[in-house]
């Protein structure tokens, strides 16, 4: 199924990751990355809102974002800075 709402590519990128919430690092995994968000794989539920830093293992860039929601596939997080991002992004090759 397509997300209609998605307005950047998404491009498959594999490897570790960390959600911090609240101060708290959860250990998972991401399996997608665009400019605008990210679908990560955790250890733990996050509720939709939450506010959190992700950071993709070989990037030296927190990147804010927001939960989205929680599916059997994952966690969707929106990111709140574009610049980190887009960053982001050019670092993994995407």
């Amino acid at each position: 199924m397509v997300d209609e709402k998605r307005v950047s590519e998404r491009k498959d990128h594999f490897g570790s990751a960390f959600l911090e919430v609240a101060g708290v690092r959860h250990e998972g995994s991401v399996f997608n990355v665009s400019v605008g968000g990210a679908l990560v794989a955790l250890d733990t539920e996050v509720s939709a809102g939450t506010k959190a830093i992700l950071e993709i293992a070989g990037i030296d860039l927190p990147i804010p974002c927001t939960v989205l929601r929680d599916t059997d596939e994952g966690t969707h997080l929106k990111f709140e800075s574009a610049e980190a991002a887009a960053q982001a992004v050019e670092i993994l090759g995407l």
